[in-house]
């Protein structure tokens, strides 16, 4: 198993479970705030990961928003996830649930940004180690620091931890210089 960051405050961490016909497979999750985030049980496609991962911070110092300063962490996760991805609560099993909770107003809001999933989504970058069970986005603050935003699907509840200035690059990096040695192994 490999950490990279402090699980403390930030850190990824990940461990090669297999290799098949070439392709590398692993279990991934993050630690924020000493909390993991993420189902280390899931396997992902390594690779994959990566792509995710460097498009992800092709966007770096672009996830700033004037207007997001100010707003609620549920405030932001609405503009920036919730405008653009219909989540599906755990335990919601008909369309007529689904229907129920379904919010029009979110329709509009994905004009408001350009490219919103590249660069504030990370549900991408963990693949089924998020999708299915988080939500995560990460926006950037004036003074440059990170708001990591997410949501736990069991329970709906919008978490928010303040990470230091471009710390998620400088982490995830140190990751991707592992993550693609071990493909090449």
């Amino acid at each position: 198993m490999s950490i990279f960051g402090d699980k403390s405050s930030f850190a990824i961490e990940c461990q090669v479970s297999r290799v098949i016909d070439g392709q590398t497979f692993a279990h991934l999750r993050l630690w924020v705030g000493g909390k993991p985030i993420g189902d280390y049980e899931d396997e992902i496609v390594l690779s994959s990961c990566i792509s995710y991962l460097l498009d992800f911070l092709k966007f770096t110092g672009d996830r700033y928003e004037p207007n997001l300063d100010e707003k609620s962490k549920e405030e932001v996760f609405q503009l920036i996830f919730d405008s653009v991805v219909y989540t599906i609560p755990t335990g919601i099993t008909t369309l007529s649930e689904i229907v129920s909770i379904y919010n029009s107003s979110n329709d509009k809001a994905q004009l408001l940004y350009e490219n919103i999933e590249r660069r504030f989504h990370l549900d991408s970058f963990g693949m089924s180690s998020f999708s299915d069970k988080f939500n995560l986005i990460l926006v950037e603050t004036k003074s440059g620091k990170q708001r990591l935003i997410w949501r736990a699907l069991s329970d709906m509840k919008i978490h928010e931890a303040l990470l230091e200035p471009k710390s998620f690059e400088a982490i995830a990096n140190q990751f991707l210089v592992w993550a693609e040695s071990q493909i090449r192994l």
